[in-house]
């Protein structure tokens, strides 16, 4: 196994929220940690997770880049779901707007398993700010792409 050299680099948006990248010579994409090197595949270019400490919440996600688009996707999990979503909800969309990632677009993917109830609740209320349903068309080569697993909401940023 070689040597490599790393490099951190901190970005901090207006809520405080700290973004590093680990840039070494064998991967151009950030390492989770606890999860090993991970390699740039295909459109995902960055991994992100931001903690709201204010509604006790924990993002997780990734950029995706096709040509010129580029959109953030927040899995929003049964551990985000029924939570205080507003303050996370409005640092995503300002990490979209910083310059590093520059997104047209953020896409929460809401956990299909989860009750309907909280999850009827949740997408009428993202519908209520600007979400609307989506499939990944743009990012996939087969048209209208959806999953068994999440339900996709986008909103322009």
């Amino acid at each position: 196994m070689g040597m490599h050299k790393d490099m951190t680099t901190a970005i901090v948006n207006d809520y405080g929220i700290d973004v590093r990248q680990n840039m070494s010579s064998t991967t151009d994409s950030p390492s989770p940690e606890g999860f090993g090197w991970v390699h740039q595949k295909g459109l995902v270019s960055d991994w992100i997770e931001v903690w709201d400490y204010v509604g006790g919440i924990r993002f997780r996600g990734f950029v995706a880049e096709k040509g010129d688009e580029k959109a953030m996707f927040v899995f929003f999990d049964q551990n985000v779901i029924g939570g205080d979503l507003k303050a996370g909800l409005m640092a995503l969309l300002e990490l979209c707007e910083v310059e590093y990632f520059s997104c047209s677009r953020l896409v929460v993917c809401i956990d299909r398993h989860t009750q309907q109830w909280p999850l009827e609740a949740v997408s009428k209320d993202l519908g209520w700010i600007g979400f609307q349903l989506t499939t990944l068309r743009e990012f996939a080569e087969e048209g209208d792409v959806i999953s068994n697993e999440w339900l996709f909401m986008e909103m322009d940023t």
